[in-house]
């Protein structure tokens, strides 16, 4: 299993997991997704290192930009395997 599918099945229980991944996350699936703080997340959109709409007062991210953020740290940090490199 690909770490793409990682991210998905990590955000829901094992019975609850979706056929089809959502196109956005809320910011709170985005924070369980990257291990990430709230604030963290906010200054990641901030900085247009992640991509967002807005649907009324939600925010909402566009997952593949989070699969890509999540990608480009695994690459900075040797493949996720043990590296001790920081970002």
């Amino acid at each position: 299993m690909n770490y793409r599918n990682n991210l998905i099945i990590d955000l829901y229980p094992s019975d609850d997991v979706p056929c089809d991944p959502p196109f956005f996350y809320s910011v709170k699936d985005t924070c369980r997704a990257l291990s990430l703080g709230k604030t963290t997340i906010y200054g990641l959109l901030r900085d247009n290192k992640l991509t967002r709409i807005r649907h009324g007062a939600r925010t909402l991210v566009l997952r593949e930009s989070v699969e890509n953020y999540a990608f480009a740290l695994m690459l900075r940090q040797g493949g996720g395997h043990g590296s001790s490199s920081t970002l």
